[in-house]
């Protein structure tokens, strides 16, 4: 069974706090402000099994978590994160999937 939400956290070079993100099954995601990423919310895309792409409100690129596959994700789940807007390589860490 597909998760209804995840929480995970993103950590990018240079940030020592990491950035709190929430997908939801409806395809939107937000992240508390005062973080290191451009924008707060907005929707999420699935590309394949190569990732998730998450937009921008008005649909422009933000961030890009390789290799998470929200319908399997489950707590410990971690990859690459691209900070598309800053340029900078992290990694993202699913802390809770709620069912």
């Amino acid at each position: 069974m597909a998760p209804r939400m995840l929480a995970a956290q993103g950590t990018i070079p240079g940030c020592p706090e990491p950035e709190g993100i929430y997908l939801r099954e409806n395809r939107s995601w937000y992240s508390p402000p005062g973080g290191w990423m451009a924008v707060q919310s907005g929707k999420w895309e699935q590309i394949s099994v190569t990732g998730v792409a998450l937009l921008a409100g008005d649909g422009g690129r933000n961030v890009f978590m390789a290799g998470l596959v929200f319908a399997n994700a489950k707590a410990g789940d971690s990859g690459e994160l691209r900070d598309q807007v800053g340029g900078k390589v992290g990694r993202w860490v699913i802390t809770a999937a709620t069912g």
